[in-house]
């Protein structure tokens, strides 16, 4: 009887608790639309500390597809972002394919917000649907692939590069660019053997020796002579180098020589056709 009455008043003492705890809550989704730095920092700060309460009202918050409240679905896309959620990743990709989302900072957010998410086979799928129209959204687009070394990604940004003439999406996808072949200009070497490593262990687990490589061409290292193999680039390496190519022949002298630039350092690793 005792055990049964103390279950009964923890039940009670437990109501207002979670009552409380659903109104600190609703408190700090209202702070979203808050205009003062402070409330909004203490808002988002309760959030994140609270994530699986908070994930399913931000979803919500981000399909409230209404002009006026662009700032409070701009600042539900980020928290969604930081919460490291995948479900949100789907509901991002809703949002974005059904193109109810006008306001093209909250987009730009949202592609922000997949980068983190490590959801970069939805940035690719959208930027291919031909839907977005925003340059700004674009070179977001090019920004989050940066340093993505899969051909899906390299695809996807000398797509991007040899399909526009927008100096922000230009300039956003040479730097992305850049940022994939960053490692292996600075270490050419521990690139060929990453990839003959990698040769060699898809080979073994085939239970098949790799064939042997073809003879690599050279180029000059140094004055004394000395020789380095070159890389041999991939399909999408290649649409690559020709984007690359077209735009240092650009009319834009600033993406000219950043093209150019990045294409010289380039070609002291990789062959060129």
């Amino acid at each position: 009887m005792r055990v049964s009455l103390r279950i009964r008043l923890l039940g009670l003492l437990a109501v207002p608790a979670l009552l409380l705890g659903a109104d600190k809550l609703q408190d700090a989704l209202a702070g979203l639309k808050s205009k003062d730095a402070s409330t909004y920092e203490k808002a988002a700060e309760f959030l994140a500390k609270h994530p699986q309460q908070a994930r399913d009202p931000l979803q919500k918050l981000l399909q409230q597809y209404d002009d006026k409240d662009a700032l409070t679905r701009f600042r539900a896309a980020k928290l969604l972002g930081d919460l490291n959620d995948q479900s949100s990743a789907e509901v991002m990709k809703k949002v974005l394919f059904s193109g109810l989302e006008t306001n093209a900072a909250v987009r730009v957010e949202i592609i922000r917000a997949l980068a983190k998410l490590g959801r970069k086979d939805v940035i690719i799928a959208y930027s291919n649907s031909g839907l977005e129209k925003s340059a700004t959204v674009t070179a977001a687009i090019a920004l989050a692939l940066q340093g993505s070394a899969d051909e899906d990604s390299k695809a996807e940004l000398g797509r991007l590069l040899s399909s526009t003439d927008d100096e922000r999406v230009s300039r956003a996808a040479v730097f992305a660019i850049s940022k994939i072949y960053k490692p292996v200009l600075e270490n050419p070497r521990n690139a060929m053997a990453s990839k003959s490593s990698g040769l060699s262990k898809a080979a073994s687990s085939r239970g098949k020796l790799p064939a042997p490589p073809p003879p690599p061409s050279t180029t000059p290292d140094d004055k004394a002579g000395n020789a380095k193999a070159k890389l041999e680039p991939t399909a999408a390496d290649q649409a690559i180098f020709a984007a690359l190519k077209a735009k240092g022949e650009s009319k834009n002298p600033a993406i000219t020589k950043e093209a150019a630039a990045l294409l010289q350092e380039i070609s002291k690793i990789y062959k060129q056709p």
